[in-house]
């Protein structure tokens, strides 16, 4: 018999995390351990759900292997629609890892935070490139499963007709992209189909790469706009970023003038240190869950 016969690896450990193409793969959380530095960033996204005052855009920053994606697709689908069998593994994982947790999240009597309906994730993948384009194309290709039923709705037509623009390298102007965006956000809490949006985006330092290299086509300020629109008390908006390393650092080769703006849009987020940590929290630390997060300028 050989050893391959007797030892299986699990997927996720076999590969990198690709949080858009594992999104909806049950598989892809298989053997993931709820380390002490992701339940205290999990405690912190908790703490703003349903806070309107909270700090609701981040910035998790770790070193490469320090497990950020894995937690960004974990984080994507507990907060998901239970209908799903991804969400049902993730909330299956933190019912068994931290049941406390699980109830402070999920269950009524606990004043639980996620409603039936869950939210809708949005999930950008970092590449070389500008970085509205691809947002504005993970929003259109995320939303679109909401409104399958009767004729879409108007800004998700528009949302549509600005992807083609951008195909066409036509430029876009990005308070546009976060107008729709908004709205759309708005009308899936209204109509109840999601509780809200959660915008991740993994390896942001690719694209903050591409926009020092290249300023006008990079442009990194829907960055601050998307977070701007975080602290909106209609819509229910959550934007998580990660990076390798701190966000300045990204623009440390630029003028004056543009360091200045990019530190405007840093001022929009809160930076979130991730570590990679086997040992889990004991219970007693769980009423971080409650606490609110003051957001930083």
């Amino acid at each position: 018999m050989l050893l391959r016969d007797l030892i299986t690896v699990a997927p996720r450990y076999a590969r990198s995390v690709n949080i858009e193409r594992d999104s909806h793969s049950a598989s892809a959380l298989d053997g993931y351990i709820v380390t002490a530095t992701a339940q205290r960033t999990l405690a912190r996204i908790a703490g703003a759900l349903g806070n309107d005052v909270g700090q609701h855009a981040w910035t998790i920053t770790g070193a490469y292997g320090s497990g950020k994606s894995a937690f960004a697709l974990f984080v994507a689908n507990l907060l998901g629609f239970p209908g799903n069998d991804y969400v049902r593994k993730a909330r299956a994982i933190l019912k068994e890892q931290l049941p406390e947790a699980h109830k402070e999240l999920f269950e009524r009597k606990h004043r639980g935070r996620v409603d039936k309906v869950g939210f809708c994730s949005v999930l950008v993948g970092g590449s070389s490139g500008p970085l509205l384009p691809a947002i504005a194309r993970a929003f259109n290709r995320d939303f679109g499963p909401y409104f399958t039923v009767g004729r879409p709705p108007v800004p998700l037509k528009e949302l549509d007709s600005i992807c083609q623009q951008l195909d066409r390298s036509e430029v876009v102007d990005p308070h546009d992209v976060v107008r729709i965006v908004s709205r759309l956000t708005l009308m899936l809490q209204e109509t109840g189909r999601a509780q809200g949006v959660v915008l991740i985006i993994d390896e942001l330092g690719k694209f903050l790469e591409f926009a020092a290299a290249d300023p006008e086509r990079g442009d990194i300020f829907i960055l601050q706009l998307l977070a701007e629109a975080t602290g909106s008390s209609d819509t229910n908006l959550l934007l998580i970023t990660l990076l390798h390393q701190a966000f300045e650092r990204y623009a440390s080769n630029l003028a004056a003038g543009q360091r200045a703006e990019w530190a405007k849009i840093q001022g929009r987020f809160e930076d979130v240190a991730f570590r990679h940590r086997q040992k889990k929290l004991s219970t007693s630390l769980l009423p971080r869950f409650s606490s609110p997060v003051t957001r930083e300028s």
